[in-house]
């Protein structure tokens, strides 16, 4: 799924650049990001990782992958 809308119980609204599932409801959030490495970036991810589990999928891995200036992947 690429930027589908994710609804929280509390009406937030969560966007994830892309969520890749599983028949075996596994998966893994990739995030795009530009510019500088920001410590909300990693928490931003965290409330998407926490809102899956929440909705009964097994989140195997995530990741950020900043893309400018330099490709960097960081797996969180």
């Amino acid at each position: 799924m690429c930027e589908k809308e994710i609804i929280t119980p509390i009406g937030e609204i969560l966007i994830p650049d892309r969520v890749l599932i599983s028949e075996k409801k596994t998966c893994i959030i990739i995030e795009y990001k530009t510019g500088k490495k920001r410590k909300e970036h990693a928490l931003q991810v965290g409330k998407y990782k926490n809102t899956l589990v929440d909705m009964g999928l097994n989140v195997e891995k995530s990741f950020l992958v900043y893309v400018y200036p330099f490709i960097e992947v960081i797996e969180l």
